[in-house]
């Protein structure tokens, strides 16, 4: 697979995991100078003292089968077959919280006000269908809220960026753009492909699709600008997008790249 850095207008960070057990590492003491070691009453040799143990494990099992796991806050996130799990990390308090029957979710994103929970196809992996594609968690007051089908009307399969009011969820060939204290979806987007991955930032989203580039979707006119083999890309296949600071990362695959 082939990766390439973009120098766009960006500034953001995103990190993914795959997560079946958490090791949280407690730090006790730790001292970049050591104590001088104390001499015997007999002579002038020292004493020699075990060292101590600065760094203390603490396994906590969360999942068995986790799909996806995020840090957010004090609490560890978990998703897998049987729903999702919450855990705190200094309470070690656990909830779960029951997904419907035959809903399958194995991503998570969030910002500082919510979380996100949702199924993103992975390449090689089977498509689903899920009656509620989408779940939120409000991390204000601790709701879940339910996206079906028939609501967001875009497929199973997404991928979602959300700064906290506003959500840009894509599927298939469209983006949804949803309000999130109205819990209204303010606009679809048709894209030229399908997509399967979206980063943005305060002014824009990008999103990667599998045969059509990527679409940069500016927040404050809505207006797509369209990056391909045009703009210099090896291929319009997008296997994955990050941003790091001030670049776009861009990873492509497929027929005519690297996989």
């Amino acid at each position: 697979m082939q990766i390439n850095a973009i120098l766009l207008k960006s500034s953001t960070k995103l990190m993914s995991s795959m997560m079946a057990f958490f090791i949280i590492l407690l730090l006790v003491s730790c001292s970049s100078e050591k104590a001088a070691l104390p001499t015997s009453p007999s002579s002038e040799e020292p004493i020699l003292a075990a060292e101590p143990d600065f760094l203390k494990m603490n396994i906590q099992k969360i999942s068995s089968d986790a799909a996806d796991g995020k840090l957010i806050g004090e609490n560890i996130w978990s998703v897998d077959e049987h729903g999702i799990t919450s855990f705190h990390m200094t309470t070690h308090e656990k909830r779960t919280y029951a997904t419907e029957p035959g809903n399958y979710y194995n991503s998570i994103a969030y910002d500082k006000s919510q979380i996100w929970f949702y199924y993103n196809q992975l390449f090689g992996s089977s498509e689903v269908n899920n009656e509620v594609p989408l779940l939120r968690y409000d991390r204000k007051d601790g709701t879940l809220h339910r996206y079906t089908d028939d609501f967001l009307g875009i497929g199973s399969n997404l991928a979602v960026h959300s700064d906290g009011t506003t959500a840009w969820i894509v599927s298939e060939n469209t983006a949804a753009v949803l309000d999130v204290q109205s819990n209204t979806i303010k606009s679809n987007k048709k894209l030229g492909s399908n997509a399967r991955s979206i980063v943005g930032n305060d002014r824009f989203v990008w999103i990667g699709t599998l045969q059509d580039g990527v679409h940069e979707l500016d927040k404050a006119t809505g207006q797509i600008t369209v990056y391909n083999e045009q703009s210099g890309f090896k291929n319009n296949f997008i296997s994955n997008l990050l941003l790091s600071g001030q670049y776009l990362v861009v990873s492509w695959g497929g027929e005519g790249g690297d996989a």
